[in-house]
């Protein structure tokens, strides 16, 4: 029997709404004529430690009603509750039950029991392709980018050539009307959900996702796998024309009038050769009512490139620095960067600071490989970038699939890699007990995260900062403890009291510190 329109869900257990591959496939998939419909469940707890209770699941199972194909995606960190999900609703239905995503991507042996296919690689043609195969009940286990479990054998099939033209896509779904969000336990429609809550929507931004592929192998990142997944498929770097991005940025501004910036959710939007640099400040300056910011490198910072976006509406530069040890940086973390380039972009940078939130520069610390002079370093680069600029200090966690996660395991530097890997980045208290050395530099680091000014970077007043460093070598080190310590308490109980408190406040409040947060 041929199913006329088949139906299906797309489920998230992540922690983000925005979820640019799974909106990008359910807009693919209806504009074939299928009907779908997503449900995401967030729990605020990104690191998948909570599970569902069974009244959520059984509200789920009443909202998957007579869906024939059934899909997931999560990160590794919220592998356990998918598989609680799945675990819940396959007896209940028969539907064709798929797993994608990053950790199906990266792990589909950990998920394929689980499911009967999993999906590897990105999704748009590969579910539009089984989902016609099955809506026409035509043999699909030759389907590329699909791991199959069919009677009792695991059929694996090679990853197809990567899309070329994203103009080909539609914009992502946000027809907000077929969208169900957890909210505090109960299932609520998106559309109802945005009207009290849009400040969730990544801090009250819209995103636009204008280009696939990252030209970096940063071995902390995914990407160094997905880049090696894919050679010879294609094009890693693949991009929106300058028309279609302007025209899904102009579509999200009609779902999000209350939207006051943009974010280009790219690796690294300046990306682009200055000619497409130079049509996109053109016609964003003349379509777009709103400010934008995007993530840079030091490499794609120059007075041309800089000066167009400035013009153009960018008010907000977020970079990776990741350390000032050059050392780390060429060795383990494979990003070829040097502190005069990072230096040398915020001069760049300094020129237009009048028309700039301060430039956020992220850093990892918490790093086995690092020695004493590898977190002096990365403190004297703080000290030399040229304020006003924020830190954000992140610690370092091991993602699964990761080429850095392959070599601390095998240096076995924790006796449990993923407990540090599942305790929050920004939880300084939680990763400072995996830490055997560094752990009073680390303390630096972690107070100068936070606002630099000429005064003061982060928590620390400058005239400190040297005198904090040489107690380091010195018998008087527990003074530098003493003053670090309070500072580092206070740090993450602001943090977790944002995260936890937020959302039980008004929507008033919520506005209000949001605003104050963000400097808007």
């Amino acid at each position: 029997m041929v199913i006329d329109r088949l139906k299906i869900v797309l489920i998230s257990t992540n922690e983000r709404f925005v979820e640019h591959g799974l909106r990008s496939i359910s807009a693919y998939l209806k504009e074939r004529g299928f009907e779908t419909k997503m449900i995401f469940m967030p729990t605020s707890d990104r690191y998948g430690n909570l599970f569902y209770p069974e009244k959520i699941l059984e509200d789920l199972y009443d909202l998957i009603g007579d869906c024939q194909i059934i899909g997931f995606t999560c990160m590794s960190a919220c592998y356990d509750r998918t598989v609680q999900v799945i675990r819940f609703l396959k007896p209940k239905t028969k539907g064709f039950f798929v797993w994608g995503g990053i950790h199906a991507t990266l792990f589909p042996e950990s998920c394929i029991n689980e499911v009967d296919a999993v999906a590897i690689g990105e999704g748009e043609l590969a579910l539009e392709e089984l989902a016609t195969r099955i809506n026409n009940n035509q043999n699909y286990l030759n389907t590329e980018n699909f791991w199959f479990n069919f009677d009792n054998k695991i059929i694996k099939n090679p990853v197809r050539p990567l899309l070329e033209n994203l103009d080909l896509l539609p914009y992502p779904d946000y027809e907000l009307e077929t969208h169900q969000i957890l909210n505090n336990g109960v299932f609520t429609p998106a559309i109802e959900f945005f009207k009290t809550n849009f400040w969730q929507l990544n801090s009250g931004r819209i995103l636009v996702h204008s280009a696939r592929g990252c030209p970096y192998n940063c071995t902390f990142c995914s990407n160094s796998t997905l880049n090696k997944l894919y050679k010879g498929k294609g094009s890693i770097i693949r991009k929106r024309s300058v028309n279609k991005l302007i025209g899904e940025i102009k579509y999200l501004l009609e779902k999000f009038p209350e939207a006051k910036k943009l974010f280009i959710d790219d690796d690294i939007f300046p990306v682009r050769p200055i000619e497409e640099i130079r049509e996109f400040c053109k016609e964003y300056k003349k379509e777009i009512p709103i400010q934008f910011e995007c993530y840079f490198t030091p490499k794609f910072i120059d007075d041309e490139t800089f000066k167009l976006l400035i013009d153009a509406g960018l008010n907000h530069v977020l970079m990776g620095v990741q350390t000032g040890s050059e050392r780390l940086n060429r060795e383990i973390y494979k990003r070829y960067f040097t502190n005069k380039m990072v230096i040398d972009s915020s001069k760049i940078i300094s020129k237009y600071k009048e028309k700039l939130k301060p430039t956020m520069y992220q850093l990892i610390i918490s790093n086995p490989y690092e020695e004493e002079e590898d977190v002096i370093a990365t403190i004297r680069l703080l000290q030399n970038i040229i304020p006003p600029f924020d830190t954000k200090i992140f610690n370092l966690v091991f993602f699964p699939g990761t080429e850095l996660r392959t070599m601390v395991e095998k240096e076995k530097f924790y006796e449990n890699v993923d407990e540090k890997s599942t305790t929050e980045y920004f939880d300084d208290l939680g990763h400072m007990k995996f830490e055997k050395k560094n752990l009073y530099l680390n303390s630096i680091l972690r107070c100068m995260h936070g606002n630099a000014t000429q005064i003061r970077i982060g928590l620390i007043p400058r005239f400190m900062i040297n005198f904090l460093v040489n107690l380091n070598k010195s018998h008087f080190k527990f003074i530098g403890f003493s003053f670090l310590i309070p500072l580092i308490f206070l740090k993450d109980l602001k943090t977790k009291m944002y995260f936890n408190l937020m959302p039980l406040l008004p929507k008033s409040i919520q506005d209000f510190a949001l605003r104050i947060a963000r400097n808007d």
